[in-house]
């Protein structure tokens, strides 16, 4: 599995990433921060989105992971309903001092919360993180890791 380097005291990102059309080494600019994105071996992915988002099956995966910029809004990831045979894991990132509201389908459970509840940071914390495996025999997003403050709604 590839790693992930997210060092905002230095105000640099290094991302490994496995594509055949990348170049060895990308740099892109989101907000105040450079992210460098360096060619790698792992079956890795980094998204960003500006806007609430609606997590797809597409997105999860081992290495995948999506991050939300927003300095001050609010914004949403909105995962998608548990189902037989989902099993793979996603990392939702808050790249911003904004509040992430990381929201489950009606019926599941997200993490720590109630049923069809959601987790939230609304901390100046510039970096925070959570990754989630879906479990389809209790319908619940279970919490894999987690970097920052996360509370239930």
């Amino acid at each position: 599995m590839g790693d992930i380097y997210l060092d905002f005291l230095q105000e640099t990102v290094e991302i490994d990433l496995i594509s055949a059309s990348l170049a060895s080494e990308l740099i892109l600019e989101f907000g105040e921060y450079p992210v460098t994105v360096t060619a790698g071996q792992a079956d890795s992915a980094f998204s960003i989105k500006e806007i609430d988002y609606s997590v797809l099956a597409a997105d999860l995966g081992v290495g995948k992971t999506i991050g939300m910029t927003h300095p001050t809004e609010d914004r949403t990831f909105t995962l998608p309903a548990i189902i037989s045979g989902m099993i793979a894991p996603i990392t939702l990132a808050k790249l911003g001092a904004g509040k992430l509201i990381i929201d489950g389908d009606a019926s599941d459970y997200v993490g720590f919360g109630v049923e069809g509840g959601s987790i939230y940071n609304d901390t100046d914390q510039v970096y925070v993180s959570v990754t989630l495996q879906p479990v389809f025999s209790i319908k619940r997003w279970i919490l894999l890791n987690m970097v920052g403050s996360w509370r239930r709604s």
